[in-house]
């Protein structure tokens, strides 16, 4: 089910881009927990570019999506990108709460 919606979400959201954003990060998560983290990582890394161009998405939405990132990252092997997204997470967490 995963493989036929992901295709469809670029397209459906068209001119959303917040919803495209929570969308990939949505379906990251999906794929983490069927351990598909390939997958899992494909979206996180289009969820986070769009948070990166400046989609804007609830903050907590934002962190979530590093960290999902982040647990793909470290199962697949990826420590050092691993490291980077937590800090990244870290530092928003912080920016939250300063």
């Amino acid at each position: 089910m995963l493989d036929q919606a992901a295709p469809s979400i670029d397209t459906r959201f068209a001119g959303d881009d917040a919803m495209r954003t929570e969308m990939h990060s949505l379906i990251g998560t999906m794929y983490n927990l069927t351990n598909a983290y390939g997958n899992a990582k494909r979206h996180y890394d289009i969820a986070i570019g769009l948070i990166e161009d400046g989609v804007e998405i609830d903050e907590q939405e934002a962190i979530d999506a590093y960290l999902g990132r982040t647990a793909a990252r470290s199962t697949m092997g990826e420590h050092a990108a691993a490291e980077s997204d937590v800090r990244e997470a870290i530092r928003r967490i912080e920016a939250m709460h300063a």
